[in-house]
């Protein structure tokens, strides 16, 4: 029953944004960016009362009525900037990937999660609101800001540092919006590691 009102709040939320951009209130690039970060959200929520498989599963859900989504181009406000992306159908899967890994250990999966919606977000915006290129260095920094403040929460120092920059490589080597699953990835797979 939880599942099913997350999954109708999810879509309720993607709705009321698509309204949103519609109505002339807001670029396709903001609607994405507050998307991003409430999809972000609601999946540190559900990751605490919903079990791992049930979380797997509605990520799983949502990755096919991304790409159908996709198919279709119903949702212009996700899917309707000016360039080819696939962050809508890789968003679920980084969650995927991260409660594949570290579902059972909280704090470090609630910090991949902020990892993703503030360090990734917050490289969008500057990107988009000064034309910046994917790969430039003041992407890189803000990832890597954004990330080890956000690690240091429960990691160390060397953690972080180790964090930061391989989360902020992977944010300005992938295109595509291919980030939101190679930045879980990446951060998943360090973590995983370090205990």
């Amino acid at each position: 029953m939880i599942a099913i009102i997350i999954i109708g709040i999810v879509i309720y939320l993607l709705l009321l944004l698509e309204w949103i951009y519609r109505s002339g209130f807001i670029h396709a690039e903001y609607s994405r960016k507050i998307a991003h970060v409430l999809a972000c959200c609601i999946a540190a929520a559900a990751s605490q009362i919903l079990s791992r498989d049930v979380f797997i599963y509605i990520n799983i859900l949502f990755v096919v009525i991304f790409l159908y989504i996709r198919w279709k181009k119903i949702l212009v406000s996700i899917e309707g900037v000016d360039r080819f992306r696939y962050g809508s159908v890789c968003l679920p899967l980084g969650f995927i990937v991260i409660g594949i890994f570290l579902y059972s250990r909280v704090y470090e999966m609630l910090i991949g999660l902020a990892i993703v919606g503030i360090a990734d977000t917050c490289a969008g915006f500057v990107r988009y609101r000064f034309k910046l290129p994917k790969s430039s260095w003041i992407a890189f920094v803000i990832v890597w800001v954004c990330s080890f403040a956000t690690s240091r929460f429960i990691f160390g120092n060397i953690q972080s540092l180790l964090i930061a920059s391989l989360v902020s490589m992977a944010e300005v080597l992938s295109g595509y919006g291919t980030d939101n699953l190679t930045i879980p990835l990446v951060y998943a797979l360090l973590v995983y590691f370090f205990k």
